[in-house]
């Protein structure tokens, strides 16, 4: 999980899940990694006014707000085309042109959420969203970051972005209550915990 160590400036006391169950904040991780002791980590890494790490220079997104995105133009009609790779095998595909992809680093990360019935069970893909603000929602977030539309088959198809930052796909993550987001690297995934799976439940867990 050496990757954590880019998450410290955003996110230090953020908590997360690693594959062997156990728990830590991402400020205690990166102690553990580095094997500091607490001393060590607080002269490495400063503190504001109200007690969190400051951020450091590069912290901010890669896309930046207001600048014309070079890679993505605007889609429309996404839900529909998504919809159409729900019987493709397990992987990552090109939105447009529908060819597998694969990436040897950076993360890929959602905002999608399927709709919850009112137990907090599974109940549609695309229930929660109309088609206009699904389009909205998918060609904001690449214009931002500056990425591409990917769709993710990993049980039910969504749409998935690689980013990167680390620091950029985990505020996508929090910010969407998701799951986890995926190491392209490594094929690690990253838990976060305080996700809410009564407000995004995935099919058939």
């Amino acid at each position: 999980m050496f990757f954590i160590k880019d998450y410290v400036d955003v996110f230090p006391d953020a908590v997360v899940t690693l594959e062997n169950g156990k728990t830590y904040t991402v400020e205690r991780l990166i102690c553990m990694y580095e094997k500091m002791n607490d001393a060590e980590f607080e002269s490495k890494h400063k503190r504001d006014e109200d007690g969190k790490f400051a951020r450091t220079s590069g912290s901010s997104p890669s896309g930046e707000k207001g600048k014309k995105s070079l890679k993505h133009k605007p889609i429309n009609g996404i839900i529909k085309r998504v919809e159409g790779f729900k019987n493709k095998p397990m992987g990552t595909y090109d939105l447009k042109t529908g060819k597998p992809k694969s990436y040897s680093s950076g993360y890929s990360v959602t905002f999608h959420q399927n709709e919850p019935d009112k137990d907090g069970k599974f109940k549609s893909i695309f229930g929660r969203y109309t088609p206009d603000e699904y389009d909205k929602l998918a060609n904001e977030l690449a214009s931002e970051y500056d990425t591409e539309i990917d769709v993710g088959v990993f049980g039910n198809p969504e749409v998935s972005f690689h980013l990167e930052s680390l620091k950029d796909a985990a505020k996508i993550a929090i910010k969407n209550n998701q799951h986890s987001i995926y190491c392209c690297k490594t094929g690690d995934l990253v838990y976060f915990s305080g996700y809410d799976k009564k407000q995004n439940p995935i099919e058939g867990i």
